[in-house]
C-alpha cells in the first residue's frame, strides 16, 4: 500500500496525527503499530495496556485542554477497566465523546457488538488472525480515519 499523507496539521502547519491504541497484548500491539507505521511513517501511536491508563491519559488531555488523538483503537479485553467501560466513560463525557472509538476485538459475539454500538462505538472490527490480513485492515483503518473522516 502506498503511503498517503493525512490532511491534519498542528498549529505550526506541520503534518501531525496520532492514534491511541488500547491493547494489553504486547505482540498484537507491535503488529498493529508496525502495520500503521508502514502507511504513516510519522504517526504518533500512544500505546496503553489497560483501561485505567486510557482513561487517565484522556482525562489528562482534557484537563490541559489538549487535542485528542485522531481515534482510539480499543480492545475490549483490557485489565483494570474493561473496554466496554472505557467506551461507556468516553461517550458519556461531554469533552471526550467526540473522540472516535474503533472497537478492535477478537470477539464476534453479537451481544458485545450490539452493546458496543449502544455505548457509542464508531466502528466494531474483528481482529484477523492472519498477519497479512491484520496489516491490510490496519492500513485501511488508518487511511480512513486520517484521510477521509472529518472530526469536529
Amino acid at each position: 500500500m502506498q503511503s498517503v499523507m493525512p490532511s491534519s496539521s498542528d498549529s505550526d502547519g506541520n503534518k501531525s496525527w496520532s492514534m491511541l491504541l488500547a491493547e494489553d497484548n504486547d505482540s498484537h500491539a507491535k503488529l498493529i503499530k508496525r502495520a500503521a507505521l508502514n502507511v504513516y511513517h510519522a504517526l504518533e501511536i500512544i500505546h496503553l495496556m489497560d483501561g485505567a491508563e486510557v482513561l487517565g491519559y484522556l482525562r489528562d488531555k482534557q484537563d490541559r485542554n489538549e487535542i485528542l488523538p485522531h481515534f482510539l483503537l480499543l480492545d475490549l479485553r483490557l485489565p483494570k477497566v474493561d473496554g466496554m467501560e472505557v467506551l461507556r466513560t468516553i461517550k458519556s463525557d461531554q469533552y471526550l465523546k467526540k473522540l472516535p472509538v474503533v472497537v478492535f476485538s477478537s470477539s464476534e459475539n453479537e451481544d458485545e457488538i450490539h452493546e458496543a454500538y449502544e455505548l457509542g462505538a464508531n466502528s466494531y472490527l474483528i481482529k484477523p488472525i492472519d498477519y497479512e490480513k491484520l496489516k491490510q485492515l490496519i492500513q485501511e483503518i488508518s487511511v480512513y480515519w486520517f484521510n477521509y473522516n472529518r472530526a469536529p
